[in-house]
């Protein structure tokens, strides 16, 4: 499969330094109107920083993904006080559609804009004085930044035989990309916790309306893991549930990726594509696998196959300690304030992905025994 070129680091770092609002110094006072509860004086801060089309109209897509994210400051910081915003700021409507158009996502910020296109240092957008809350976005943006290369690495791996050292050196090298999502989720519940995100940070994230339509707010399932998981596994796979999820996001994460998983979607998944090489690398005979390989070639594709074995390994290391910190989350909320996460998912699809997940490994264990 050829390559295509995901998002670059010097494009998040522009984003973040852009400023197309002069919103700069009014987000740097907004944690503390959030924490004297100020709804009217943050309405006013936004209503002063709304570009007008013309204005919209000649910037470039940095311009544009910059101001959509402090936009989307405000928006949430007015939202969690249960105010809708474009009923108070009807001006807002025509300028978030032609943001989303622009920038070929929705009409609102989400997960992308909140960490990984937020600024850095003292231009870090926040909605509190927390450092929790410091601490979420930068974890997530260190592990956004990972799946983006082990996305760009799975992509030159897609088409690699089993066969071919290169394949084993490659998987290795993803394998180290994302082992910084097992640091991130343990950082996250090691420093942030659930009841602080509950408490102090989900709020922010409910959904808005824009012209008629609802719009979630930021969400860890933005992060676009299940991208990984179609190359790596589920391209084809026909669980209704777990297809829905992953299309229902496909609008959230950038183009580059939303068209590698459309290339994808329906044909065979990097496993199956390795189960059918396996296959034909061995006969049946007198009912026992006999394998067509020399022993060397044999130690090779076994040593491959358990690089790929950590592969999976490592998104069940992610998945079973974030399943378990969603589900402290919202056991939190006995009131069922938030029945479901931000990215308007219950925890119970974290826990069917890691059983599909486990059931692709166990696949590729059996297709790997003759030659252990």
């Amino acid at each position: 499969m050829q390559q295509t070129l995901l998002a670059t680091s010097s494009l998040h770092n522009n984003i973040g330094l852009c400023d197309p609002l002069d919103a700069a110094d009014s987000l740097r006072r907004l944690p503390e109107l959030n924490r004297q509860h100020l709804p009217i004086k943050i309405i006013s801060q936004l209503a002063r920083h709304i570009p007008n089309l013309a204005q919209v109209e000649s910037w470039d897509y940095i311009s544009a993904v910059a101001a959509m994210r402090d936009i989307g400051m405000f928006l949430g910081s007015i939202k969690r006080f249960r105010i809708e915003p474009e009923i108070v700021l009807p001006e807002l409507t025509p300028v978030l559609l032609r943001l989303g158009e622009k920038t070929d996502l929705p009409p609102r910020d989400n997960a992308i804009h909140y960490t990984i296109w937020n600024g850095h240092g003292a231009d870090l957008r926040t909605y509190t004085h927390h450092d929790q809350e410091r601490v979420l976005i930068e974890s997530t943006r260190s592990a956004y930044i990972a799946l983006e290369k082990a996305s760009k690495q799975l992509i030159l791996l897609y088409d690699v035989s089993i066969t071919d050292p290169y394949f084993g050196e490659l998987c290795s090298q993803i394998n180290s990309s994302m082992g910084q999502l097992g640091k991130t989720i343990c950082q996250v519940f090691r420093d942030v916790g659930a009841e602080f995100f509950v408490t102090e940070i989900r709020p922010f994230f409910e959904p808005i309306m824009v012209d008629g339509k609802e719009h979630r707010g930021p969400g860890a399932v933005e992060l676009p893991l299940f991208l990984i998981d179609h190359m790596l596994w589920s391209s084809n796979s026909n669980d209704a549930e777990y297809v829905s999820f992953k299309e229902d996001y496909l609008t959230t994460v950038l183009p580059e990726a939303r068209t590698i998983y459309k290339k994808l979607s329906g044909q065979p998944s990097m496993l199956d594509r390795i189960i059918q090489e396996l296959a034909r690398q061995t006969s049946t005979s007198n009912g026992a696998g006999k394998i067509k390989t020399s022993g060397n070639n044999s130690q090779l594709i076994n040593n491959n196959l358990n690089e790929l074995k950590r592969l999976f390994g490592r998104l069940i290391s992610f998945r079973t300690p974030h399943l378990k910190l969603a589900q402290q989350a919202y056991n939190l909320t006995p009131d069922a304030q938030f029945d479901h996460g931000s990215g308007g998912y219950t925890p119970e699809i974290v826990g069917r992905v890691l059983m599909l997940t486990q059931a692709a490994r166990n696949r590729l264990s059996v297709a790997q025994a003759p030659y252990r």
